[in-house]
């Protein structure tokens, strides 16, 4: 019998190692030779040293390469010579950078009063602003800056902020389109409600100054917005007869005015005249149209400007300016021989130091009243006529208003006053008015 000895297990054991390690080995070298290949690929590409051709043709060449990996190689090229494409493109671009056109608004001034419309808004600013379509080449520069900001945004895809910027630019043009057909439709229900309104004070035979009717124009085209933005929430035939009833109301004031009479005053008593202006003067003064009061005071009812504003702007209703004049010493006439005349006796060029004396203190006066005409806004011409009731110069006074407008900074309204023509006689209406004082 042969017996056959049992082998060593650690034989066993090294003889598979040895095969194990024969098998590895060639593997291991295939690996790190792909990895080594793949690498240089990289390397290239981040330099910026291949093409998309020369890229693909060498990932295919690369030791190890699959066939499906080839493929991949292939899209992956694809992709780089877009974003390079894109980043060429935004470099290009780049002194240049695409700004949409804006022109700039100018400042409104202080003194100017807006114009309410139901068209002014987020709507009118879109189309003010202006939209022009991106061109090709403004597409790619966005979107290749966007790209190489965040390739991994878009998935390492260029084509995806190609797409991205393209929707934007959709919704840029959308945006504009629903802007301008809302203001299509905002200023057909404008032109609606002046239309109505206008068909509406013809019907009542309104008659008011133009600047009068433009101002309740403003406030019917005001009323039409809803009252979440600060309008009645009224519609075109609702504003249209509630505007109308306040032009109707206005046209009364007017024909009272023109009632009065122009040479037809002196046949009335003056207090009767007084009261009547008075009445009327409170109505206009409510609505803030006292310089329209004024101006129909001089053209239908034969007054001066001096005595228009007095009356229409008494200086009663300025309580500063009024406790000045009213504590004014009273000058006598007989105190000085001609008071805003020739300024010497008998036009001989002779000093009279007692109108020197009336030009002085009309000229200290002047200083503390006029600063009173910004704070309070009062009239000039009013306070020419107060004050030349008291003896004092009224011309030296416009004339200190006139040569210091721009200082006092002065109300569009009241450098109008300064505007108006003098009257170098006097009126009869204004003698048989003139004991009647604005001054209380």
């Amino acid at each position: 019998m042969v017996k056959i000895r049992q082998g060593n297990i650690f034989g066993r054991i090294g003889t598979g190692f040895a095969q194990g390690l024969a098998q590895a080995l060639p593997e291991e070298i295939k690996y790190q030779r792909k990895r080594a290949g793949l690498q240089e690929l990289a390397d290239a590409s981040d330099r910026g040293e291949l093409s998309g051709a020369q890229f693909l043709a060498k990932a295919a060449g690369t030791y190890g390469s699959t066939p499906q990996e080839v493929q991949s190689f292939g899209e992956l090229a694809k992709q780089q010579a877009k974003g390079k494409a894109l980043l060429d493109n935004q470099n290009q671009n780049q002194p240049n950078p695409y700004k949409p056109f804006q022109e700039e608004k100018p400042k409104a001034s202080a003194d100017i009063k807006e114009t309410p419309s139901t068209t002014k808004g987020t709507d009118l600013e879109e189309i003010m602003d202006g939209y022009r379509p991106k061109s090709q080449d403004e597409i790619f520069s966005e979107a290749g800056q966007l790209y190489n900001a965040n390739p991994a945004k878009f998935a390492n895809n260029p084509q995806e902020a190609i797409n991205y910027v393209n929707q934007a630019e959709q919704l840029e043009e959308k945006k504009y389109n629903t802007a301008l057909k809302r203001h299509e439709d905002l200023t057909g229900v404008q032109r609606n409600v002046i239309d109505t309104l206008r068909k509406h004070a013809g019907n009542l035979n309104a008659k008011v100054p133009a600047n009068v009717y433009s101002e309740i124009e403003d406030k019917a085209i005001d009323a039409l917005k809803p009252k979440s933005k600060g309008g009645k929430g009224l519609t075109e035939q609702q504003a249209a007869k509630e505007f109308g009833k306040e032009l109707d109301d206005i046209s009364r004031n007017y024909a009272s005015v023109n009632a009065l009479g122009d040479f037809g005053l002196i046949t009335q008593k003056p207090q009767d005249v007084i009261r009547n202006i008075k009445s009327i003067q409170e109505k206009f003064k409510k609505r803030g149209d006292t310089e329209n009061l004024a101006d129909t005071l001089i053209t239908q009812n034969g007054l001066s400007p001096q005595m228009a504003y007095a009356q229409a702007e008494p200086v009663h209703q300025y309580p500063k300016t009024n406790s000045i004049i009213k504590n004014l010493p009273q000058i006598k006439k007989n105190q000085v021989s001609q008071v805003g005349g020739m300024g010497g006796l008998g036009g001989l060029g002779i000093s009279n130091p007692k109108r020197r004396d009336v030009e002085n203190k009309t000229l200290d006066v002047s200083a503390k009243l006029a600063p009173l005409l910004k704070e309070e806004g009062s009239s000039p011409l009013a306070i020419a006529h107060e004050l030349e009731k008291k003896g004092y110069d009224p011309e030296i006074w416009l004339d200190y208003v006139t040569n210091n407008r721009k200082d006092l900074d002065l109300k569009e309204s009241q450098g109008r006053q300064l505007d108006k023509p003098k009257s170098l006689i006097g009126r009869l209406n204004d003698w048989w008015l003139s004991a009647f004082s604005g001054v209380q």
